[in-house]
């Protein structure tokens, strides 16, 4: 019996270098993802305002797992949404809405 396991070792170490090798050309090369960040404009305090001795706390904004990553979400009709391929934010969009925020205070 050892001997038909040490006849079939080399038979499956070249199967299983086939299959590995076979699934190289199935995975998908990754396109290079082009990554965008929203302008951030920005207004001078005026100095006349009065200072504020406290903190804002803006809480993460919730969202759908559509939405909740860094992909770039379009809705080109009514009721249907999609995302640019090869295209993403510095940041997921919760995030992005949260700092825009905060920059606004």
């Amino acid at each position: 019996m050892r001997a038909n396991n040490v006849r079939a070792l080399p038979v499956l170490l070249a199967l299983s270098v086939v299959v590995s090798l076979a699934a190289c050309g199935v995975i998908p090369k990754r396109e290079p993802t082009a990554i965008f960040e929203p302008t951030r404009t920005s207004s001078p305090a005026d100095a006349s305002w009065p200072q504020a001795n406290w903190s804002l706390l803006v809480p993460k904004p919730a969202a759908s797992a559509m939405l909740d990553n860094d992909r770039i979400a379009v809705r080109p009709a009514d009721g249907q949404i999609t995302v640019y391929k090869a295209a993403a934010w510095t940041d997921t969009a919760p995030d992005l809405v949260q700092s825009a925020l905060l920059r606004r205070f």
